[in-house]
């Protein structure tokens, strides 16, 4: 189409578009084409230019759909890799509470930030885990609520006094002492409900071996957390303290009291705050785990008592150990201490004789025994048994009136027949009577399963497993009901409540224990090789199968292991059956297990002989780091070489690296050929990538590479 226009001045546009662009005329003149051969040349560049439209639209539609195919992509992916990072992390919490568990950062029902900010007494939560179930009485019932004799009632009342009106003679510790069973414990529990009711409780401790409550760090951080729920000021300035550093929970013991009670009540002394006189308690100090630990306890204490540091009176209990007798009369400590000792005694027999009659007339009525039972006789040989013990008394209760049993008659028919036995055995021992009628308790097991239970108690003792119910399961492969039907044979002297063992005395472990007490029973003759024979030849059955994937479960297996090779004597059996394990394999289980190596690795070291030590394990301190740049490489930032292991021999090692918090296993890598290609092993299906990012391999590769690339630490 052309447009002109003439006008004086202007310039003429021609604006040509489409078939009228070319100028056919002048191209009909050069080619001497005819009129239809120019209409047909220009029907041909028509139809040149709807195919270029055609095209531009089958592009635009092409780009648009690929545009709307990314996108869709991007989105997937970015669901994909959410949720798989959420799962990753839900899957990192049990690990994450394992670690800040161990590290004293939470209590044991979850992870937690470490300082609660939003209520003033929501302490640090390491406070509040090394609190008892409950202060005021102990979370097992050891006594029956009346004081076991007159002797005993006298001394609470005394002790009441003492904590109501106030010390006299500068003597602001009573120390209360007396063999295991005479009632302390009972006594303890009766003042601390007396005290409490009176206003005048700071704060109650009870330790508790066979129940793992003896961990020595937990003292002072239990006393600070109650004493802080009683008074808001101090718990104020405790927050703040916690909060400034978290890791005075971690601190020597004399340095936490220093932080957890003289700074803070200095401060309140400085804000003219008043602060009364309150008792803490502490019971089963004999109990706390290491001498070291319950000496520097009571000094701590006497310490505060004579530089007037604290407002506190302290009620201590505990056995007549002969290091705790020397602390206690050591001139600084027994200057500010008063001393009570609760002696076995027959006087008691008549409190005894009344508790046995009230008790065994509950179970005939339950039973629908005839009147009278028990018989007059019966009852006089069960106080004679006793021997002035009140806890042999209630253990017999408790084993007559059990109701996984034949009946309380045939029950009953058990212990008087041990009288014959405590008349023609040996009394050497102040607890033989208890010892005998523990041993009747353990004969009574069928057969078939006192193995089983005997395991049981074992496994309290391991590291990492102690009385939870789950782990003592994955370790000696039990299922509920074999578990709960082992249990029950041993109702007299413990019980399990919630995923817990609990123990009603730690007298029972101490027999079952020492094999002079025990006899044959006890756990570490036979029924402690049987076991180390069984987790070995488990642990090597996962070890030296290739294609068992590493579950978490085997780290109790692992750990167990070092427990029981350290402690048990070491013969040929053992040094075959250790020598053929493979660790690397075994680093790898403990690795996905979060368990925690324990100590006994170093005991295990010195069990050895040194004519097999070389053939297991040897100690970094003996090789030279400079020749072991490779393994230097691999080790934890904190780790120690002089105080690290490896383990194994061949192929088959394992580093065990000690860190200040634990010692950690983690799979010997040899050094890679410089001129092989790290990752000329990778599957090319991605089936076979699947498999092969699953394998240890591949976590071998991948450490290699960081290595490699970074030529430093991993």
């Amino acid at each position: 189409m052309r447009h002109t226009t003439r006008h004086p001045g202007i310039i003429d546009l021609d604006v040509d578009i489409g078939a009228d662009a070319v100028d056919y005329n002048a191209i009909a003149n050069q080619e001497s084409l005819s009129s239809l051969e120019t209409e047909m040349r220009k029907l041909e560049g028509e139809v040149k230019i709807l195919d270029k439209l055609e095209y531009l639209k089958r592009h635009k539609e092409h780009l648009t759909s690929a545009n709307t195919s990314t996108n869709v992509h991007v989105q997937n992916f970015a669901r994909l890799s959410i949720l798989s990072w959420s799962a990753r992390g839900i899957w990192q919490i049990p690990h994450l509470c394992t670690y800040f568990k161990r590290k004293y950062l939470t209590d044991w029902f979850g992870c937690w930030s470490s300082i609660q900010l939003f209520y003033p007494f929501s302490l640090y939560p390491t406070l509040k885990s090394g609190v008892s179930k409950s202060f005021l009485k102990r979370p097992f019932q050891l006594q029956p609520m009346t004081l076991p004799s007159t002797r005993a009632i006298v001394i609470r009342e005394h002790i009441v006094k003492w904590g109501v009106e106030g010390p006299d003679s500068g003597h602001r510790i009573f120390w209360l002492k007396g063999p295991a069973g005479v009632g302390k414990s009972a006594i303890s529990q009766s003042c601390a409900e007396e005290f409490a009711s009176r206003k005048r409780l700071a704060a109650a401790f009870f330790f508790s071996r066979p129940n793992q409550r003896e961990d020595s760090q937990r003292l002072f951080t239990s006393i600070s957390y109650q004493w802080a729920s009683k008074r808001k000021p101090y718990a104020e300035i405790l927050k703040s303290t916690i909060h400034d550093d978290p890791t005075i929970v971690d601190k020597e013991l004399r340095h936490q009291f220093h932080h957890l009670f003289i700074s803070p009540l200095q401060e309140l002394v400085a804000k003219h705050e008043a602060i009364p006189e309150r008792v803490v308690i502490i019971d089963g100090l004999d109990e706390c785990a290491g001498v070291e630990a319950q000496q520097a306890i009571v000094q701590i204490v006497a310490a505060s008592i004579r530089d007037h540091t604290t407002p506190f009176i302290w009620l201590i209990c505990s056995r007549l150990e002969p290091h705790l007798v020397a602390t206690f009369n050591s001139p600084e400590v027994s200057a500010v201490t008063h001393q009570e000792e609760l002696m076995v005694s027959r006087a008691i027999d008549n409190e005894i004789a009344k508790y046995l009659t009230d008790e065994l007339a509950k179970i005939g009525r339950e039973h629908d025994l005839p009147v009278p039972w028990p018989h007059e006789r019966d009852i006089g040989i069960l106080i004679n048994l006793s021997g002035g013990l009140f806890i042999y008394a209630n253990t017999v209760i408790r084993f007559i009136g059990d109701r996984d049993s034949v009946g309380p008659e045939e029950q009953l028919r058990a212990v008087v027949s041990l009288a014959t036995s405590v008349a023609k055995g040996s009394t050497e021992h102040p607890l033989s009577e208890l010892d005998l009628f523990y041993l009747l308790i353990m004969q009574r097991i069928p057969v078939k399963i006192l193995q089983t239970v005997q395991w049981i108690l074992l496994a309290t003792t391991i590291p990492n497993v102690h009385t939870d119910v789950k782990n003592s399961r994955q370790l000696l492969g039990l299922s509920s009901s074999q578990f709960d039907t082992a249990c029950r044979t041993l109702h007299s002297v413990m019980k399990v409540e919630k995923n817990k063992i609990i123990f009603y005395h730690a007298s029972f472990m101490d027999f079952i224990q020492d094999p002079q007490r025990s006899r044959k029973i006890c756990i570490w003759k036979d029924s402690g090789l049987t076991l180390r024979t069984e987790l070995t030849q488990r642990l090597q059955a996962v070890c030296n199968d290739p294609d068992i994937e590493p579950y978490w479960a085997y780290g109790n297996v692992v750990t167990g292991l070092f427990s029981l090779y350290s402690a048990l004597p070491w013969d040929a059996a053992a040094f075959v059956a250790l020598a053929s394990i493979n660790f690397e394999k075994m680093a790898m289980l403990w690795v996905h297990s979060g368990r925690v190596v324990p100590k006994s690795i170093n005991a295990l070291f010195s069990h050895i002989p040194q004519e097999d030590r070389s053939k297991i394990m040897w100690s970094c301190k003996d090789r030279d780091e400079d020749q072991f740049t490779w393994e230097v490489a691999q080790m934890p930032d904190d780790a120690d070489w002089d105080r690290s292991y490896i383990l194994g021999h061949g192929q088959h090692k394992c580093f065990c690296w000690y860190t200040p918090e634990s010692f950690r296993l983690m799979p010997y890598r040899e050094r890679p050929p410089a001129e092989q290609p790290i990752f000329n092993k990778v599957p090319r299906t991605f089936m076979q990538r699947i498999k092969f990012w699953r394998s240890p391999t591949f976590r071998r590769l991948v450490q290699q590479s960081r290595v490699l690339l970074l030529g430093g630490r991993t």
